[in-house]
């Protein structure tokens, strides 16, 4: 079956969120999420092929969470103001 997926690909994992105050009337929302980056391999019984792509994926995470990290702190997109 076709999927129609172009690898790599970001899954999003989960998502949810709840409203923190710390004792205070400073109510902020904290965003928890988590995401997969996926690949292929032709050969399912190419190891090394397998722990090459494991460490591409994730280098490609590190720096997804790199660049929201840093969008955050140059407050380049309003919905990061929540993300920790």
């Amino acid at each position: 079956m076709r999927s129609g997926v172009n690898y790599p690909a970001i899954i999003l994992e989960g998502y949810d969120f709840n409203f923190v105050d710390g004792d205070s009337d400073n109510v902020h929302k904290k965003i928890n999420c988590g995401f997969m980056v996926i690949g292929k391999v032709s050969d399912k019984g190419d190891y090394d092929a397998i722990h090459t792509l494991w460490d591409e994926l994730e280098e490609i995470g590190d720096e997804i969470i790199i660049r929201i990290l840093s969008d955050k702190r140059q407050k380049k997109t309003d919905c990061l103001a929540y993300f920790q």
